[in-house]
C-alpha cells in the first residue's frame, strides 16, 4: 500500500470513529474484551493445563 492509499485508509477510519458516540465505543470495547476473555469451551483451560503438565 502506498503512502497516499494509507492516508486514505486512516482518514476513513477516523471519520468512522468520530461518527460513533462514546457509549457506542464503550459497548464495542466491552464486546471485544468479552470475546477474548471468554474460553471457547468450559473445560478449555483444564485441557491446556493437562497438556502442559503432562497429566
Amino acid at each position: 500500500m502506498g503512502v497516499a492509499a494509507g492516508g486514505v485508509a486512516v482518514a476513513r477510519k477516523e471519520r468512522h470513529r468520530r461518527a460513533m458516540t462514546p457509549q457506542e465505543i464503550r459497548d464495542r470495547l466491552h464486546a471485544r474484551y468479552a470475546a477474548i476473555t471468554t474460553p471457547a469451551s468450559p473445560d478449555a483451560g483444564a485441557q491446556s493445563r493437562s497438556t502442559i503438565t503432562g497429566a
